[in-house]
């Protein structure tokens, strides 16, 4: 279909789960800058897991790997939402209790402030769900964020809400979605792409 419309041909880039250092999470965003190019694409969402895991004994590991990360990615300015193993969430892990170590304002700053840097963003009042418009094309990019789980600890330091394992959407996710990002500025015209790290269906019901 590219070859067939050329630079009119509406197309974007996913890349999910890119866990580094793992799979393919190092040559997964040069990749896809490289299609992006040859393609004339202009946009790339990455919806989650960034990290490779959401259990760090020290600050100073999450901040390494952030850092790595944030290098590997810089080329795309892509839409990025968050993942269950994106952070640190207090995790019990074989038998240790892993410390929070980024705080919300910190994820905040690595996932979405970097996307709000490079793009014309409408947010939730969390900031945490979002949408973009590609008014070229008439498409709209709606990033909706499956791990908003209250900041709590248990007395053991524990996480309360282990955003590994629970998913959650606000109240204010619902509401800017149904009134808000599937309505504003919208007419016949356009078409509209939601996405989310986890698949809003009944295999993951138990997590919601």
């Amino acid at each position: 279909m590219q070859d067939t419309y050329g630079k009119d041909c509406f197309s974007f880039i996913v890349i999910a789960d890119p866990h580094y250092t793992q799979n393919l999470g190092k040559r997964s965003p040069m990749l896809a800058k490289y299609i992006m190019d040859e393609c004339h694409i202009r946009h790339a969402m990455v919806l989650g897991d960034i990290q490779n895991r959401s259990s760090w004994k020290t600050k100073a590991e999450a901040e390494a790997e952030w850092k790595n990360i944030e290098e590997m990615f810089e080329p795309l300015q892509e839409l990025r939402q968050k993942g269950n193993h994106d952070g640190s969430w207090g995790a019990d892990l074989n038998g240790v209790t892993y410390p929070y170590n980024l705080t919300p304002e910190e994820m905040f700053n690595r996932i979405y402030a970097k996307t709000y840097q490079h793009h014309d963003a409408i947010t939730d009042s969390t900031g945490t769900a979002y949408y973009v418009d590609d008014k070229a094309h008439k498409v709209r990019f709606i990033l909706l964020n499956t791990h908003c789980n209250e900041y709590a600890l248990n007395d053991d330091g524990s996480a309360k809400y282990n955003n590994q394992k629970v998913c959650r959407f606000t109240q204010a996710q619902y509401d800017f979605l149904v009134n808000e990002a599937l309505v504003t500025g919208l007419d016949d015209n356009w078409r509209v792409v939601v996405c989310a790290h986890v698949p809003i269906n009944n295999v993951y019901a138990d997590a919601f």
